[in-house]
């Protein structure tokens, strides 16, 4: 290759020698002694042959060759890169090792460790000796001499550590020295790119070109960085889109990431051929992971190819392992573009939606379900509709509550009565929960949702029971009833109500003190001390067997409040089975005010 511009030597072996020695650093521990030979014998060919290995370099590039570009390309993936920034140089007055380590790259770590290594070979002897000298010189001093001998000891100590100095001295410069030669490892590398840069042939130019997409992760790297120094501008859709690509994924700083992001997402908006954004540009965002273009390439198929965009939605939409944010923005998609087209496709895929593993793909399809256009065939929105109730028992928050918003009057007109039934009959606290609040967000009040709400007053979960509240304030129909008046309060949770009603409120509240959740037996428990209900004082004897301490605490000193002296045995043999020293204390000061 080329050596006939050489005189007939062989400037490839010699270069590929070269940096074969190199690799050999990057490979190895660099505290084994042999590796200073090597150190020499690297700098000294790298100094010699450094004129020669540009000059070949160069006419690689010059002869444009496939073969030759190759070549190149495999020479930068065997050399060091340098970092952004080059300090501190070796010849810099304030230069020192530590700093240089990091700030120099692979060279400055690889001298710097040869350079530790050879410390500790020739500086301990130095070390060793001044030791010694400085043991002598306490016996002296421990003897009491003085004199010529105290004088010539302390002479030998300030001749050792002069010449300890000096030999830091000289090892520094000798590897400062190395890492200066070694440096222009760098320089072959940025001759490399710039070389790319200036290729001219265009079977050369095509090659680095292809690299964007075709070579490796590294390669792309070199392709990128020496079209963007040949300012070179790309043409076709492919060639746009392989450059921004690597531009966003090899950028050196973050807004340069980003100004190839935006230039991806306009390449996206502008494109009107649905071949190439699902042939072409979707599997190439896909491969990099830019999931959040991909997403509005997704979009952007529904807006310019519905037909396509449904396929593909649908091959997206039942497939598992998906990113989620591609199957929101599909979902989204479905909503803005699709529904209106293709209703009984779109909200079939809608229900696909709430059957996905990930959360936020059964919240976005419920909240597009929210709203049906005109034309949807009723066999479907019913479909919807019922999807949507199962969706009351998701076992997340988000989709519980996004369900219970998208069960409208409007849209699901028919809902308001299924929903009543299905407070009553469901098994699932959640599902009658947010049953309840898709009643108070959305339904006006019929006779049978009236009726359901105020049958579920008596729910056995505390949360139901404050929703079917809420729900009856929201539709204007509080019971009127004092006995249902009272459950709704409740149920409300409106304890200083319940307080002030008196015993009246007995009734409810007895229930209560079996409640699942301990918060709401202890505010009960609280409200029957309040009202000193003495016809409680067995059932809240019972409760001092609870298994939360703060009810068990307050059931003492709701007992305290009562003053029925019968309370006292059972709070007797409450303190001798007692755990926690501060509710024993509760159930003895209510012995003491009982007794």
């Amino acid at each position: 290759m080329l050596k006939w511009l050489f005189r007939g030597k062989d400037p490839k072996a010699k270069l590929l020698g070269l940096i074969s020695l190199w690799h050999i650093f990057e490979t190895v521990e660099l505290n084994r002694p042999e590796l200073v030979d090597k150190l020499n014998n690297l700098t000294s060919q790298l100094n010699s042959e450094f004129a020669e290995s540009k000059e070949f370099i160069s006419a690689c590039a010059l002869s444009g060759d496939e073969n030759d570009i190759d070549f190149i390309f495999s020479v930068l993936s065997k050399l060091p890169a340098p970092p952004s920034t080059l300090k501190p140089l070796p010849t810099d007055t304030d230069f020192n090792w530590e700093e240089a380590e990091t700030g120099l790259g692979p060279v400055g770590r690889v001298v710097n460790g040869i350079r530790v290594t050879v410390q500790g070979q020739r500086i301990p002897p130095y070390e060793k000796e001044i030791q010694n000298l400085r043991r002598q010189l306490n016996d002296l001093n421990r003897m009491g001499k003085t004199g010529e001998a105290l004088a010539r000891m302390q002479e030998n100590i300030a001749q050792k550590e002069k010449e300890l100095q000096e030999e830091l001295i000289q090892i520094d410069n000798e590897f400062r020295e190395r890492l200066f030669i070694l440096l222009r490892l760098y320089d072959l590398y940025e001759h490399c790119l710039n070389t790319l840069a200036r290729v001219n042939s265009p079977a050369g130019a095509q090659a680095i070109v292809d690299r964007l997409d075709s070579g490796t992760p590294e390669e792309r790297i070199f392709a990128y960085k020496a079209l963007l120094r040949a300012g070179w501008q790309p043409k076709t859709t492919e060639q746009v889109l392989n450059f921004c690509l690597a531009r966003a994924k090899l950028g050196e700083t973050e807004a340069e990431c980003r100004r190839a992001e935006k230039e991806l997402e306009k390449l996206v908006q502008s494109t009107t051929d649905a071949r190439e954004l699902c042939e072409l540009i979707e599997p190439r965002l896909a491969e990099e992971g830019l999931n959040s273009i991909q997403a509005e390439a997704l979009y952007r198929l529904a807006e310019i190819e519905p037909n396509r965009a449904r396929e593909r939605f649908t091959e997206l939409l039942n497939t598992y392992d998906e990113p989620a944010e591609l199957k929101i923005a599909a979902v989204g998609a479905i909503g803005d573009k699709l529904l209106a087209i293709f209703p009984k496709d779109s909200v079939q895929l809608l229900i696909r939606a709430l059957d996905d593993l990930e959360m936020g793909v059964r919240v976005k399809a419920a909240q597009v379900l929210a709203r049906l256009p005109e034309n949807t065939p009723p066999e479907v929105k019913k479909a919807a509709q019922e999807r949507l109730i199962f969706a009351l028992r998701d076992g997340d928050f988000e989709v519980r509550n996004a369900a219970a918003r998208a069960l409208n009057e409007k849209t699901y007109p028919e809902a308001g009565d299924r929903l009543a039934e299905f407070l009553l009959h469901e098994a699932n606290p959640n599902g009658r929960e947010f049953a309840a609040l898709a009643l108070k967000l959305n339904f006006s009040a019929t006779p049978q949702i009236t009726a359901a709400l105020t049958a579920a007053l008596g729910d056995p979960d505390a949360a139901v029971r404050k929703a079917v509240a809420e729900a009856l304030t929201a539709q204007s129909t509080v019971p009127t009833d004092p006995g249902k008046r009272l459950e709704f309060l409740c149920a409300k949770q409106e304890w200083s109500a319940l307080i002030a009603a008196g015993s009246s409120a007995i009734p409810c509240l007895l229930p209560r003190l079996r409640d699942l959740r301990a918060e709401i037996r202890l505010d009960v428990v609280r409200v029957l001390g309040k009202i000193r209900a003495r016809e409680v004082v067995n059932e809240l004897c019972i409760a001092l067997s609870d298994s939360d301490r703060d009810v068990r605490k307050a059931v003492a000193r709701a007992l305290a409040e009562i003053g029925e002296p019968s309370a006292v045995p059972a709070l007797k043999a409450a303190i001798s089975r007692e755990g926690f020293q501060e509710v024993r204390a509760e159930m003895e000061r209510a012995v003491r005010r009982l007794s």
